[in-house]
Parts: structure tokens; sequence; C-alpha cells
């Protein structure tokens, strides 16, 4: 099922009861997320609620910035790529375990913690290898000052948080992209979400002669 196309689906039963416009798309997949997890039978930690179909991969743009603890200012030395946004978090871990960080070409890229660049820049194999690190939730790319995106690839916390942080040269549409929820999991999702948003299960009486369930 589309994210999009679970996101209309919840809509529509909240406005058989209430007020549909006053919850954010990005706060319902919050609570869809809680509520899978759920009905499952799992905790938010859980893994085996989550199928392939839960992964996604984006591209994110990244820009030259100053290093950390270096003074020097137009010297391109000094300086080191970040992605411009910082990197959403994902469902489950940390980021080592839970993200895989890839060049456009599908190769694979390793993380790296800060403090050992040093010793990594004193062997011959390692020297040269391009790594990653979070750190304040930004990807900091190491021994490059040249490329312009990476993909980054995991299942999310929000998959929302995506919509305007990707880069414009790969753009998804987030409302497009598969959900990792089937059909049959929409109605216990909903009971729970009922109880997350304090709503009634019961529908409220319609008044009125209007068929349109929208408005009862």
């Amino acid at each position: 099922m589309k994210i999009g196309e679970l996101l209309s689906t919840i809509r529509i039963t909240i406005k058989e009861i209430t007020d549909d416009s006053r919850y954010t798309d990005s706060y319902l997949w919050s609570l869809v997320v809680q509520a899978r997890a759920t009905v499952l039978g799992n905790s938010i930690k859980g893994k085996s609620f989550i199928s392939s179909w839960s992964s996604h991969r984006f591209c994110v743009d990244l820009e030259l910035v100053k290093a950390e603890d270096c003074d020097c200012v137009t010297d391109t030395s000094c300086k080191v790529l970040r992605s411009k946004y910082k990197i959403p978090r994902p469902l489950i871990g940390r980021y080592r375990d839970a993200m895989q960080v890839k060049l456009l070409d599908g190769r694979l890229l390793g993380m790296i913690e800060q403090y050992q660049l040093k010793s990594d820049s004193l062997d011959p194999i390692k020297k040269d290898a391009l790594r990653y690190s979070i750190i304040n939730q930004y990807l900091y790319l190491w021994r490059s000052k040249t490329l312009k995106c990476i993909y980054v690839d995991g299942i999310w916390e929000n998959i929302l948080d995506w919509q305007d942080i990707q880069s414009q040269k790969d753009c998804n549409d987030i409302y497009e992209l598969e959900s990792g929820i089937g059909h049959n999991e929409v109605t216990g999702i909903m009971q729970i979400m009922a109880t997350l948003l304090q709503l009634p299960l019961a529908r409220k009486d319609d008044d009125s002669d209007d068929r349109n369930p929208e408005i009862r």
C-alpha cells in the first residue's frame, strides 16, 4: 500500500468522526509506526514486523563546510564534505546498524569514528578509502571534496522527514513510495490510532440526509 494511499484512508476514517485538518501527515505517520508495532505484537524496537518494502533510498546533497577545530577560512584543505541537511533518524538502532551509505555507482561506504581518521591516514591501504561519519545527525564524507551527492538506504522513523531534504536531482514523491503496510493491516492500525488520537471508535450519528461520509 502506498504511503499516500494509506494516509488518505486514515484521513477518510478520521473525517467520519472529527475534523482531520488538525493533524499533519508527519504526525499521523508517527502514529502509524506506533500502531503497527502494537498490531503485530512487537515493541517499536522489534524487527520482525519490518518488511523489505519498508526500506527506502534517498539521494543526499553534499556541501563543503568548515572542518571542526580548524581556524582557517579560505584554505580548502580545512573544509570537508557534509550533508546539506541532517539525516532523519532510522526506525531501529543506531545509524551504523540501520543505514547504508553508497556512492551513486552503488559502492558501499564504511562508517568511521572521527578519532580513527588520524590512525587510518597512516595505513597505506586505508588512507585513501572513502569513509563517512554521523556527527550531530549530519553525514560527513571523508577524503573527498568533489562529490556532489550520495545515497543513503534505511528504514526511517518518519519517512515524511525526507519530503523537503532529499536531493532535487533524484527527488522521490514520498507519497508514491510503498509503505510496507498491507491492506489487511489497516483496520487494526486504525483501531490503535483511534486510541492514540483519543477518538471514539463509533461514528457520531448522522443528522443530515447527505450520504457523504466525510460530513457524518
